[in-house]
């Protein structure tokens, strides 16, 4: 195959949309600040996404905007309002799940691309062809398929399909969890997902992760979704930072532009501050290696634990040393959300650091320290790779 895939990346926040395009994406996926299944990130704006395709539309980049939750009856006026004002300034596409988008689409705004997002659990041919029937142009398929199903749904395909190439996982199908709104009233299917999946969980005598997935990385099988003509590698992250967004789209790009750098750029990937990394079912049906129960469940570089808290002032006991301006994260043991803190400087001893904090921050013995974003001057080294 000639023409190259798409290489779609996220942004939750405007620096996240430029590091996308910075780092050499072809296309930026976002969401405003309703009707995203990300609620949680910073989003954007009508106004501000009125400024930021133009922008990418000079730089021969498209933006596609995320309308993937669940709309209630008493929201459709408001729908309708967003969908106007995003046909007219022109988005490249929109990825809906709720089948009421995508009548409304049809009947007063044709000019909107409609994307199927991986909400909708497409994950067999006819799913793809009822997708098309309804007048959707591309399907991102469910994660959960083996290349084997990929390729015979390529193959029949009339509408051009859209893979997750690396991010995180959901527990459940594609997205589809009840799990959080069981819990907590907070829906996953209206961008309010808690996370329950990260939390540990006793059974009779073991307490571990038992439903939080590593992440996915599809890094060893561009090539072959590449020969069954998938349109876009999309990668996850519109809750990630900038520098997770740089670093991985700029990977992924050297990753399509030069595939023989493939099993080099594997070993780096592995240092982008996200999970313990999977390939999930691509490779065949299997039940080892996706979850790390007894491990961290954070994202971010695990640097170590807390040995020690004062204040703005902890010891971690650990392999690695954050720099100053590091951001860092106390994630406690109870799985909850943890707390982000730049670093304000760092004092190295046997065993791990003492590191000065720019504001107090509450945590215990044994709570687990996570790298989750780089100082652009510290030059650090982990693992062996620069970072």
């Amino acid at each position: 195959m000639d023409k190259k895939p798409e290489l779609l990346a996220p942004a939750g926040s405007i620096e996240c949309f430029h590091a996308a395009i910075d780092a050499g994406a072809d296309a930026v996926y976002l969401g405003l600040v309703d009707f995203s299944a990300r609620m949680r990130a910073k989003n954007f704006t009508v106004k501000t996404l009125s400024y930021l395709v133009p922008y990418a539309r000079a730089k021969k980049r498209k933006v596609y905007v995320t309308l993937n939750t669940l709309v209630k009856q008493s929201e459709l006026e408001n729908l309708v309002n967003i969908l106007y004002q995003l046909e007219q300034i022109g988005v490249d596409g929109i990825i809906v799940q709720d089948l009421g988008i995508i009548e409304i689409c049809h009947k007063n705004f044709p000019r909107l691309k409609l994307h199927a997002s991986t909400q909708m659990s497409i994950h067999n041919s006819l799913g793809v062809s009822e997708a098309a029937r309804m007048g959707i142009c591309r399907a991102v398929l469910a994660r959960e398929l083996t290349l084997q199903e990929i390729s015979a749904i390529a193959r029949k395909s009339p509408i051009e399909l859209e893979l997750f190439v690396h991010g995180a996982l959901c527990y459940s199908i594609s997205g589809m969890c009840l799990a959080s709104s069981f819990l907590g009233g907070n829906s996953g299917n209206r961008g309010r997902c808690t996370q329950v999946c990260r939390r540990p969980f006793e059974a009779k005598d073991k307490k571990g992760c038992f439903f939080s997935p590593g992440d996915l990385c599809a890094l060893a099988f561009l090539e072959e979704y590449r020969d069954i003509n998938i349109s876009s590698f999309k990668i996850e992250g519109r809750m990630k930072s900038v520098d997770y967004v740089s670093f991985v789209v700029s990977v992924y790009r050297k990753a399509i532009d030069n595939p023989k750098s493939i099993p080099g750029l594997m070993e780096k990937i592995a240092f982008d501050l996200g999970r313990k990394k999977t390939s999930l079912f691509v490779d065949g049906i299997k039940t080892d290696g996706i979850i790390y129960p007894y491990g961290p469940s954070g994202t971010g570089l695990m640097l170590g634990v807390v040995e020690d808290s004062n204040g703005a002032e902890i010891t971690i006991a650990g392999n690695y040393n954050p720099a100053q301006g590091d951001v860092i994260r106390i994630q406690p043991l109870s799985g909850f959300e943890g707390k982000n803190v730049k670093v304000a400087g760092v004092s190295e001893k046997t065993g791990g650091c003492v590191a000065l904090l720019t504001d107090n921050i509450a945590c215990n013995k044994g709570d687990t320290v996570y790298l989750t974003r780089r100082a652009l001057s510290s030059g650090k080294f982990y693992g062996g790779n620069t970072v």
